[in-house]
């Protein structure tokens, strides 16, 4: 199936792109909504350099999902809070222009690696990417970007993420400071480096600015399931990472009176981070299945299908019936396996069996 992509500038900084790709809408290819759910897929890299996420913005936009990846100042360009502010001005932007890409603005959940991971969960728990709506600009006299602060307008928003799944994310960045101090083991390079990028990020050490590293950690943000999405954490036993930055906001979310379901963390045994995980068994269809069960896409039939016969049970998707025929979707939809345990666990998740009678995508 072919994929449209398309790079729109949201912003007047160049780093202030969203690239967006999605299948085409005519004829609407079977089994896909019209109005598709959008994924927000955030790229990590220290919140230093642009790293990229692979083939995953394609992939799922064949699955149905318009894929909106934005690149956005880096923390050598402009200090918190930048970085957060243009992914949410590219959301906003995304959502003003959701018709150009057959966008369903009101379904849109976010998957971010690494330092992205920390982007989309600061978005997904923060309440001004609620209302009111984000404006990244940026002075006339300031080209370079760095003293930007996001600009709002009080027009109505629709709702925010409908739920983010962060892989690696160091979602307290004075975790990192700490971990990277006097590193060991395989990892002290690059926790070395994530410290440094931390403190590049923040414009100062956590002595000398504690209020902006408390505005960077993300538990700090937490308001509980009414306000904030629900999230799908994932590390590896041996992270650059540890899962404890994600155990740090689950206990956060909880104390706000979160369910196990709100808060589903994963550990994958073995060594990795960030998008490797897409690769670790079980892990990729248990974020299909976790996307799935909270955007609910609608796909579209291929048409009418004659089915005599009795009726099957309720929940089948190849109806039929005295009645006369009933439409049948056989196109490329998105069938999840069952939804995972709500309270995360340990190890590889185990892949669901594919439900239905629709062929999946993969």
């Amino acid at each position: 199936m072919d994929v449209l992509t398309e790079t729109h500038p949201y912003g007047n900084h160049p780093r202030q792109l969203l690239t967006v790709r999605y299948v085409p809408a005519e004829p609407v290819p079977c089994g896909i909504p019209e109005r598709r759910a959008g994924l927000l897929m955030i790229h990590g890299g220290y919140w230093a350099q642009q790293s990229g996420m692979g083939t995953w913005p394609e992939e799922f936009a064949r699955a149905g999902y318009v894929t909106l990846a934005p690149t956005y100042r880096l923390n050598t360009d402009a200090p918190w809070p930048a970085c957060r502010d243009d992914v949410l001005a590219a959301l906003d932007w995304a959502r003003d222009n959701a018709d150009l890409f057959h966008l369903d603005p009101h379904r849109i959940a976010a998957l971010g690696s690494s330092a992205g991971g920390h982007l989309a969960a600061s978005i997904g728990a923060l309440p001004g990417a609620r209302t009111p709506r984000a404006v990244a600009h940026h002075a006339p006299e300031d080209p370079e970007g760095r003293s930007v602060v996001l600009q709002l307008d009080n027009r109505e928003q629709p709702q925010g993420l409908k739920g983010f799944v962060a892989l690696s994310p160091p979602l307290n960045p004075a975790l990192a400071w700490t971990d990277g101090a006097d590193p060991v083991g395989t990892w002290a390079d690059k926790r070395t480096r994530l410290r440094d990028e931390a403190a590049r990020l923040a414009g100062c050490a956590p002595t000398e600015c504690s209020d902006v590293w408390a505005d960077m950690a993300v538990a700090s943000h937490a308001s509980g399931p009414a306000a904030d999405a629900p999230a799908l954490l994932v590390h590896y036993s041996d992270d650059l990472v540890p899962a404890s930055h994600s155990e740090e906001y689950r206990t956060a979310q909880q104390h706000r009176g979160a369910a196990a379901s709100d808060v589903q963390l994963y550990v994958v045994k073995g060594r990795g981070h960030g998008m490797q995980a897409m690769e670790a068994p079980g892990i990729e269809p248990l974020i299909r299945a976790w996307l799935h069960a909270r955007l609910a896409p609608v796909p579209v039939p291929c048409g009418p299908v004659e089915q005599p016969g009795p009726v099957p049970p309720a929940g089948g998707c190849c109806g039929g019936g005295a009645d006369g025929p009933v439409p049948v979707p056989c196109g490329p939809v998105e069938q999840p396996g069952p939804v995972p345990p709500a309270g995360g666990g340990e190890g590889p998740a185990a892949p669901g069996p594919i439900g239905g009678c629709c062929p999946s995508p993969r």
